[in-house]
């Protein structure tokens, strides 16, 4: 139901409402993209390695479908690239994202083999970018990664995955906005 969707946000303290939830959409949509630049043209040496080796234990879990290791790495590779910039808030709100993240991860399995090999060539995108200290490319994969992953919600939803039955009528009220 509608309240278990609100009550699953709850448990990670992320969302309690549409509003929250279209707002927590369009926060992501806002900042990720511009975090991962700045770190783009900030980031050290020791961020590439952390990163590559985090893509390679993330790609491990993808091809596992291990849905917690897939949610921990996401939220690491986020975190490693946040810290690029610097900026210990930044990195603070980067962890607050990915904690909404691990709901989405938790219907990894559900995926077709091409959505999952989609949703991890993004990772990659974001980890050549940000290497080349590309700061555009950085922002427009990470704008896809979230465009995606929005993008496979709806697909969740439209097969009726338990537990996300009643998402559908969020998912469509929560259009990605033009322009972000």
């Amino acid at each position: 139901s509608r309240d278990d969707l609100y009550a699953a946000w709850r448990r990670i303290g992320a969302v309690e409402s549409v509003e929250q939830l279209s707002s927590l959409l369009v926060a992501r949509l806002l900042l990720e993209p511009r975090i991962g630049a700045m770190a783009a043209s900030h980031h050290k040496a020791r961020d590439i390695e952390s990163l590559q080796k985090c893509l390679i234990r993330l790609s491990r879990s993808f091809i596992r479908n291990q849905c917690k290791p897939v949610s921990e790495e996401d939220a690491e590779f986020r975190r490693i690239i946040a810290g690029g910039t610097d900026n210990g808030i930044l990195v603070s709100i980067m962890d607050q994202f990915t904690a909404a993240n691990a709901i989405f991860f938790e219907h990894l399995g559900q995926l077709e083999e091409s959505k999952k090999d989609s949703l991890f060539a993004d990772y990659v995108e974001i980890m050549n970018a940000f290497k080349r200290r590309d700061s555009n490319a950085t922002a427009l994969a990470f704008e896809t990664n979230l465009r995606h992953q929005h993008d496979v919600v709806r697909l969740l939803v439209d097969a009726k995955i338990p537990g996300l039955n009643d998402m559908h009528h969020l998912t469509t009220q929560l259009p990605i906005p033009p322009g972000l």
